[in-house]
């Protein structure tokens, strides 16, 4: 159902309060390489590609396979994917952890990145779904998500896009992207106050589609 020219203004300024949330994330400090807060070792990889993880791998149930499908503007995308516990054995080292973050390789318009659910168990990525591994002690999970959506981030990311009808970007240009990156409680700080934006956002966007709902409804 198409919008009314009386909701699209609203939305769209919904849509502006969350990215003028998430730029908060960019402070003043003095940027350094964001591969200097990550792990050392498998601070940051893609996932299999070409015949390393085709279609016909994937099952109905076993080991998640991590997709770009799965990844939204800062929120997990629940779709399912699965391959045996035999096909994961041979892609060990692609598997996801808790406190992960996975960063889609396209950017065409905008940076999706979300944090990885532990919920979901034993998981990998898949191709040009990458992972940022962050060292807990110098970088917070869910800051990093919101750092790495910010518009001063985003187009920092441009002026290294590969492609231009799928622009995308490749794991050396984030690992050597220049962010700043405040201190571990600074960084919990904001994301807590950008986290309790984003969930005013969403609800007023949810009670917008109830009441387009409703009105659509009663005619």
């Amino acid at each position: 159902m198409s919008l009314s020219w009386r909701e699209l203004p609203v939305l769209e300024k919904v849509n502006l309060f969350q990215q003028s949330a998430l730029n908060t994330a960019w402070t003043d400090r003095e940027p350094i390489k964001l591969e200097t807060s990550l792990k050392n070792s498998g601070g940051i990889f893609d996932g299999p590609f070409g015949s390393s993880l085709k279609t016909s791998d994937y099952t109905e149930v076993g080991v998640r396979v991590l997709r770009l499908e799965n990844i939204g503007r800062t929120i997990f995308m629940d779709e399912k994917t699965y391959i045996s516990p035999e096909k994961y054995s041979t892609l060990t080292r692609h598997t996801i952890q808790e406190g992960d973050v996975l960063f889609s390789s396209f950017v065409a318009d905008f940076v999706r990145c979300c944090e990885f659910p532990a919920s979901l168990g034993l998981a990998i990525n898949k191709a040009d779904c990458f992972c940022l591994r962050p060292d807990p002690s110098k970088l917070d999970s869910r800051f990093l998500v919101y750092l790495l959506s910010t518009s001063q981030f985003y187009s920092l990311l441009r002026s290294s896009v590969k492609g231009v009808t799928r622009p995308r970007v490749n794991t050396s240009t984030i690992r050597h992207s220049m962010v700043p990156i405040p201190e571990i409680d600074e960084q919990r700080r904001i994301a807590t106050q950008i986290s309790a934006y984003l969930t005013s956002a969403s609800d007023l966007t949810a009670s917008i589609a109830r009441l387009r709902d409703r009105t659509a409804a009663s005619f």
